[in-house]
């Protein structure tokens, strides 16, 4: 799954049923990392210009067509990461790495 913060500020959730990649990817350069941070609020915060933190409820709501069997693999996205030291709860957040990119961003599914 990947979470893009496009050059509008706008962002898209993509390759939504792909539990096994989860990464965050935001258009511009790591100097602009007070910009991404205001641009995705809630959604998630930034640890480093390389690692941010995902609120797993607000990461949710982007998505609106979930189905039980997304929320299923959802939840076991977040049971596979736990061990690895990829989650943080009080409230969940999943750790993503950060990408940044000048690349347009593709048309959300």
């Amino acid at each position: 799954m990947i979470i893009r913060l496009d050059e509008r500020r706008t962002i898209h959730v993509e390759d939504r049923l792909d539990f096994k990649r989860f990464k965050l990817v935001v258009a511009g350069e790591p100097s602009g990392l007070d910009a991404a941070a205001s641009a995705v609020g809630d959604l998630a915060s930034f640890e480093t210009a390389e690692k941010a933190w995902v609120s797993a409820d607000r990461l949710k709501a982007l998505v609106p067509d979930r189905t039980p069997e997304w929320d299923a693999g959802f939840a076991r996205m977040i049971e596979s990461a736990r061990p690895y030291g990829w989650i943080k709860d009080d409230p969940v957040r999943i750790g993503a790495h950060v990408e940044w990119s000048d690349a347009p961003a593709a048309a959300s599914p």
